[in-house]
This record gives C-alpha cells, structure tokens and sequence, in this order.
C-alpha cells in the first residue's frame, strides 16, 4: 500500500507518518519536498511546475521500489489535488490519497478517497481513522 498524507502543516504530517511507522515496522516515509536536497538536479530546474512532476515521479518509484521490497510506503506533500490522477497511474490500485486541513472543498472530497479537517478533529482520532485505513 503507497498511502499519501496531503495538506495541513509539515510537522503535522510527519508526526502521523512517525506513529505509523511505529506501531507498523513495515511502513516507511517519504516527505516528497526533502527530495529536492537530494540531487542538484531539482535546482537545475526553473520551472516549479517541471521540478514538481519530477519529484513526485522520484517519489513514485521509491514506493514501487519499496513494495517490490515488501514495504508500505507513507509519501507525504502540502498540496497535491493536481497530481493525485498521475500518482494513481503510476501507483495503482493501493495508492491512498488522505487530505489533512482545516475543512476542505466538495471537490477535494472528490478526489481524495479519504479527508480529516484537522480544525475539528485531533491528531489521535486522525491516526485512529488511517489505522483502520491500513
């Protein structure tokens, strides 16, 4: 299962990852920003919209590497609603997109399989619900 946590607070984000890897050793996190410090490659590139698609295929094949491996993987980004069609494509069937924030628009709702608004719900309940998810 490749499982993406979008939206809310950097922090935030990897506070879930960290308690599902905790309880889940098979699990793994991926925080798609911190990829641009892994290869000037990234920097080489102008265009933001150019360095975004590129990260996020990088991030993808990590997740198919890891599951050939027999690993879940958590990937996590601020926003992603734009690039959740290209990341089902290359994920498949187990990709999970989950939108954390402060309420969210009917169309995340749309197309995100699941949404917490992280103004009405606390971090506990959250990681609960992606429990049962998992």
């Amino acid at each position: 299962m490749v499982l993406l946590l979008e939206g809310t607070t950097d922090t935030a984000r990897a506070v879930l990852a960290e308690s599902i890897m905790r309880d889940h050793p098979e699990w793994r996190h991926l925080a798609i920003e911190e990829l641009v410090d892994t290869s000037p490659l990234f920097a080489l590139l102008e265009d933001d919209t150019q360095r975004e698609v590129l990260l996020v295929t990088v991030a993808c094949q990590c997740a198919q590497e890891l599951r050939e491996e027999g690993l879940h993987t958590i990937l996590s980004y601020s926003s992603a609603p734009h690039l959740l069609e290209f990341m089902r494509e290359a994920l498949g069937e187990e990709f999970v997109a989950i939108h954390l924030g402060p309420g969210y628009e009917e169309e995340y709702a749309l197309l995100f399989d699941h949404a917490f608004d992280t103004t009405a719900h606390s971090t506990r309940m959250i990681r609960s619900a992606i429990g049962k998810i998992i």
